[in-house]
């Protein structure tokens, strides 16, 4: 009977059991996608749009590496003492808001020094839209440490159900304001404006809910200076974790800019519908807590985890099968209309038939990073993380500038790097396990 707890009927019954509210949530996350493919199709605009919110995506991972190392200790005070959990949770809150302030500021530097930068053409450094939409999605970033701090206060007080509503609520007015926008402006600005809105809204919700846990009665700088030391321990490692994911995708866009206009427009769409099986699902946020309780029984620790590769194979083995075989069919079916051109279709059916070959390992990379991080293996992870961005940029200098295979170039390149990465992950998962036996 034991092993039942670990089989794969198991494992496909938890994973029906997450929210119906966050799948809806990302069904209303890709019809914005689709708004912004058919109301304003593929320009320079919308590449310097996707090119800046790629370059914020890895200051928003700093506020979700935050929350990972952080998190930990917010379980530990509100199980024990709710005195000292205020204390910490005001402090915290203060942390972040410097934090946000700081992340404004350094785009801000960022954007001026774009321009010096050999790598990323003056066209696009110099671009208006660019250095508007860099700005409004600074905003969103920092917002987004407000929204990442007190979702973790919602979670740890066990109200899932309203941390995924308001998830819902930001996809939901993203996609409202971005389509009702585009459909009556027509203009880029729309686009992380909209972004901006959202998710204050859902901050918004989160705030009212947990004000009561703030008192700054017990503001103490020296006591922000001593979390701060005990947070970043093992920030670097988790970061790197994290930012293996968002810098294959920058590094890809990097060298889209390269390949021609409109290639990092469809890489941007044919990544996103090759990644959209592990969007909708994020099954690693359910194998966590089991992978955390089986820790101390070595065999039951591996059952489990076996169990989730096989599943998670099982299930995006026939979805790369399909998106490698009738890449120009889905793209047609889902972007072919208004504004979205031909050669728009072309292009990204060409990246998202090579980036069907990465969906396994997209998939299992956040599985396998957080059993690495949870057998504390936070060292390994850092360096692998580290190799494999190291070797996306070789194989995608190689691929694009030494043999011109264009967007074939980069999609191939990612895989390569996405094998590296798991490849690695689970051996050294394998080798610790046979050292703890």
């Amino acid at each position: 009977m034991q092993e039942a707890k670990y089989s794969i009927n198991y494992v496909v019954r938890l994973l029906f059991k997450t929210s119906s509210i966050n799948v809806a949530s990302r069904i209303f996350g890709y019809l914005r996608t689709f708004s912004i493919a058919i109301l304003l199709g593929f320009s320079l605009d919308t590449d310097a749009v996707f090119l800046a919110l790629s370059i914020i995506g890895l200051f928003i991972l700093f506020s979700e590496s935050f929350d990972t190392v952080g998190v930990s200790k917010l379980v530990r005070l509100f199980e024990q003492d709710k005195e000292k959990f205020k204390i910490f949770v005001t402090n915290l809150f203060t942390l972040i808001i410097l934090l946000s302030i700081i992340n404004v500021f350094f785009v801000i530097i960022l954007v001026s020094i774009l321009p010096y930068v050999r790598f990323i053409p003056k066209e696009i450094s110099m671009y208006e839209p660019f250095k508007l939409s860099m700005f409004i999605f600074s905003l969103y970033s920092a917002l987004n440490f407000i929204f990442t701090f007190f979702g973790s206060l919602t979670r740890i007080r066990k109200h899932f159900v309203l941390y995924f509503f308001a998830e819902f609520v930001f996809y939901f007015f993203n996609f409202v304001l971005t389509t009702l926008g585009l459909m009556y402006i027509k203009s880029y600005v729309i686009i992380p404006i909209s972004f901006l809105i959202s998710l204050f809204l859902a901050t918004l919700i989160l705030m009212l809910k947990n004000l009561s846990y703030l008192d700054f009665s017990g503001l103490s700088l020296n006591y922000i200076k001593k979390e701060l030391k005990y947070i970043l321990n093992d920030f670097i490692s988790v970061s790197s974790a994290y930012g293996a994911f968002y810098l294959y995708t920058l590094v890809d866009k990097f060298f889209a800019i390269h390949v021609g206009e409109k290639a990092l427009s469809a890489l941007n769409y044919g990544f996103l519908l090759a990644t959209s099986v592990w969007n909708i699902l994020r099954f690693e946020r359910i194998a966590i807590i089991n992978l955390a309780e089986n820790l101390q029984n070595y065999k039951a620790f591996t059952i489990l985890l076996k169990n989730y590769i096989k599943m998670l194979i099982l299930i995006s083995i026939p979805f790369s099968i399909i998106f490698y075989a009738l890449p120009y069919y889905i793209v047609k079916l889902l972007f072919g209309y208004g504004a979205f051109s031909l050669e728009d279709i072309l292009l990204t059916s060409e990246a998202l038939k090579y980036y069907s070959f990465s969906l396994p390992f997209t998939i299992l990379w956040p599985l396998v990073f957080r059993a690495m991080i949870v057998s504390n293996l936070r060292r390994a992870v850092f360096v692998l993380s580290i190799f494999t961005i190291l070797l996306n940029i070789i194989t995608n200098y190689i691929f694009v500038f030494m043999l011109s295979l264009g967007i074939k170039g980069i999609c191939i390149a990612t895989f390569i790097s996405y094998v590296v990465l798991v490849g690695g992950g689970l051996s050294v998962i394998i080798v610790n396990g046979r050292k703890e036996k």
